[in-house]
């Protein structure tokens, strides 16, 4: 996976290319065991999540940046690509690796989906100062980084609680990738009809009154909710089946590790279908 990293780095000099931040992640079956491996590597603010129907949401590239310091979402924290030179810039590269359970989604995102989960990015708080009494700005509350972190984690999760609430069925790697994709769209329409307005582009304006149309709309904008970045995210559905029948991979786990690697190996695929990227 690390070695991965260098090919990407050099491919994108070698094809003159820019920067990008890259998050790379495998589910792994354990031996002697029904659960998963899963690992990240990752640079930059693309991040990996587990949401688990045992443990709820848990962020595993949360070594990528202090979720207790103030952090500035136009600053990646790190890229590939020729950021100094030729050279990377690998301050938050990070190798992470947890467990799973079967059924359990692995998910990763990009800025443009996490960063409009953050209660600041939302406008429903303010950043909160260390070392002082939080209090309520208006109607909105102050919070810290490691508040705002949980925070963003607990939205996540709400919506696909409201999702399953709606569907009476446990959320799908895809039913996952539709119900935070279409959060974020939600959330920045607003945003996006202010920018796409076809009076900006329908004629050609003056020095002087171009700086002035876009100093309004650098003031509207301010005040509504929502990050206008990429957004992606990819999810995974943890688990080897056979059809759907989830005791099927139960069945297989609980056999001996030589009838379960010829069975795996001969009997049952993951499923393709199971993991699913949307677009924003």
């Amino acid at each position: 996976m690390r070695t991965a990293f260098d090919e990407g780095h050099q491919t994108i000099l070698d094809h003159n290319g820019g920067l990008t931040t890259l998050n790379i992640t495998t589910v792994l079956p354990l031996r002697d065991s029904p659960d998963f491996a899963v690992c990240t590597v990752n640079v930059g603010d693309s991040l990996t999540y587990i949401f688990s129907k045992r443990y709820g949401m848990n962020e595993l590239s949360i070594g990528s940046h202090d979720i207790n310091e103030e952090r500035d979402i136009r600053d990646a924290g790190g890229a590939i690509g020729p950021v100094n030179g030729k050279k990377p810039h690998l301050t938050n590269l990070t190798f992470s690796v947890t467990t799973c359970e079967p059924g359990d989604i692995v998910f990763l995102t990009t800025d443009g989906i996490s960063d409009n989960f953050d209660p600041v990015v939302t406008k429903i708080a303010v950043p909160g100062k260390k070392d002082s009494e939080l209090t309520s700005v208006g109607a909105k509350a102050e919070m810290l980084p490691h508040e705002r972190h949980l925070f963003s984690m607990k939205g996540m999760e709400m919506i696909i609680h409201e999702y399953e609430l709606l569907t009476e069925v446990d959320i799908s790697a895809q039913e996952l990738c539709t119900a935070l994709s279409e959060h974020v769209s939600t959330l920045t329409e607003q945003k996006r009809a202010i920018i796409q307005n076809p009076e900006l582009y329908n004629r050609k304006f003056r020095l002087k009154e171009k700086r002035k149309m876009e100093e309004r709309i650098k003031m509207e904008l301010r005040g509504i909710p929502g990050k206008l970045d990429h957004a992606t995210v990819i999810a995974y559905e943890s688990g080897i089946y056979r059809g759907e029948d989830m005791s099927n991979y139960l069945e297989c786990s609980s056999n001996s590790d030589s009838t379960r690697t010829s069975s795996v190996s001969s009997n049952m695929e993951p499923v393709s279908s199971t993991m699913f990227e949307s677009n924003v």
